[in-house]
């Protein structure tokens, strides 16, 4: 059996590619030609892609070895939505797709995934991203997208371009993401790799969708709560009033790296310090929300991402990481608003 000759990171950074622009995105084949290996895994195990073309490649590295990706596609410039995520076999079960959410979560504005498989919607639970709400209903912290060009509703009509809002919710009788919209209920085709794995869906009659009402309007209550609940428990990755301000007399490395990087003066810096430490000291704020109110008052400075184009340049810079695996760059990103368009 042949040594695999694993595409190597030295630094142990993926490198994330981006298309050209909006209208020219990546095709996912022809990048993963550059990981042959990971192409013959996928063949073995018959995955398939369902998206073909994405406007975001990021690898997923594993002790500098390249062992998976990643394909993203963005609506409103910074709504990210996961569309393929595939690692290797052998290095499953090392918390490598739980890190990429994590990641995803705190640079995007918006994150979510694009009408996720069984085995994804497993992976959240698994990582308490999502719980049960009912025997057969899955509430997801992480939004949960229906593909506009394979979107069904209960009254047999195939909706296509649909762009409905994100969902939380997943139904394991049928293997497909719900979204509920005055008492209509829009759901998606059984996914090919939920096929190969031989699932299948219960029957789509008027009694399954009378039913799926009536528990969506009994318990909208809860259902909303137990959003709310996984939401507030979703890994931010917050750093601490030791990282953030730190205990010496100067500036923390944390902060002294942004001075470093010109991303702020060592003016406003010792300014921010020090409105930091008499806010915590006065309990205004707490290692919990130390590092968002550091990115308000550091914004003003910050490099703000405003669209595609800007990404795209940021992406090649190379500055997307650093040597904790994220640039402090996309703190930026993070404090970015998005306006949705629901097209309802």
């Amino acid at each position: 059996m042949s040594e695999i000759e694993y595409k190597i990171r030295k630094d142990g950074n993926p490198v994330m590619l981006a298309a050209e622009s909006e209208s020219e995105p990546l095709d996912t084949d022809m990048v993963l030609d550059e990981y042959p290996y990971i192409q013959e895994a996928m063949y073995k195990e018959n995955y398939r892609l369902k998206n073909l073309l994405c406007m975001v490649f990021d690898e997923i590295v594993f002790e500098n070895k390249v062992v998976g990706f990643a394909t993203y596609d963005i609506r409103d410039n910074f709504e990210f939505m996961m569309t393929e995520c595939y690692i290797l076999p052998e290095f499953r079960g090392k918390r490598l797709f739980f890190d990429e959410i994590c990641k995803m979560h705190l640079i995007a504005p918006r994150f979510g995934i694009l009408q996720p498989s069984r085995n994804v919607i497993e992976l959240l639970l698994d990582y308490a991203f999502a719980k049960y709400a009912t025997e057969d209903i899955v509430v997801s912290a992480i939004d949960l997208y229906l593909d506009p060009f394979d979107v069904k509703s209960d009254d047999g009509e195939e909706c296509y371009g649909l762009h409905a809002p994100p969902s939380n919710f997943y139904d394991f009788s049928i293997c497909s993401t719900l979204f509920i919209h005055n008492d209509e209920v829009f759901y998606h085709s059984l996914l090919n790799n939920d096929c190969l794995r031989g699932l299948q869906r219960k029957k789509l009659d008027a009694d399954y969708f009378d039913n799926i009402r009536k528990v969506f309007s009994k318990n909208c209550v809860e259902f909303e709560k137990l959003i709310g609940e996984l939401k507030k428990e979703l890994p931010s990755n917050n750093l601490g009033y030791d990282v953030i301000v730190g205990y010496g007399e100067g500036l923390s490395e944390y902060m002294q790296g942004m001075v470093d990087e010109n991303i702020l003066s060592y003016e406003r810096a010792v300014e921010i310090r020090e409105q930091l430490i008499k806010e915590y000291q006065s309990g205004e704020i707490d290692d919990s929300n130390i590092e968002e109110r550091f990115d308000m008052l550091s914004l003003s400075q910050e490099v703000i991402i405003n669209d595609f184009n800007e990404l795209k340049d940021l992406v090649n810079s190379g500055e997307l990481y650093d040597e904790s695996g994220i640039s402090e760059f996309l703190v930026a990103v993070a404090g970015m608003m998005t306006n949705l368009e629901m097209n309802f």
